[in-house]
């Protein structure tokens, strides 16, 4: 056998060898992250499209202000209490006393 042929055929059979690697290994790990982010999308449009939905529905709302000049309404007191000031412990409660 001549050593072109020699090399000739060395180098087609480490050709096919890397190609079935690749294709064994390589190519399926990357389908299987197109997977994984197809996956994501969906995920992160059907959360998208629950937020628009819920959106949609707050819009919808309406509020009836009438209820503002109610005589209930209008007759509620403010009960509001000032807070007396309080004297605050040590500075360091984790000091040693003294």
């Amino acid at each position: 056998m001549s050593p072109l042929l020699k090399n000739l055929i060395i180098a087609l059979s480490i050709t096919v060898l890397i190609g079935v690697i690749y294709t064994v290994f390589i190519k399926d790990s990357a389908d299987e992250d197109v997977r994984a982010i197809d996956t994501t999308n969906s995920i992160a449009v059907q959360k998208t499209q629950k937020i628009i939905a819920d959106t949609k529905k707050i819009n919808a709302l309406k509020l009836d202000a009438s209820i503002l000049s109610d005589a209930r309404f209008v007759s509620l007191q403010n009960t509001k209490t000032d807070l007396v000031d309080v004297t605050t412990g040590r500075t360091n409660p984790f000091a040693p006393a003294r």
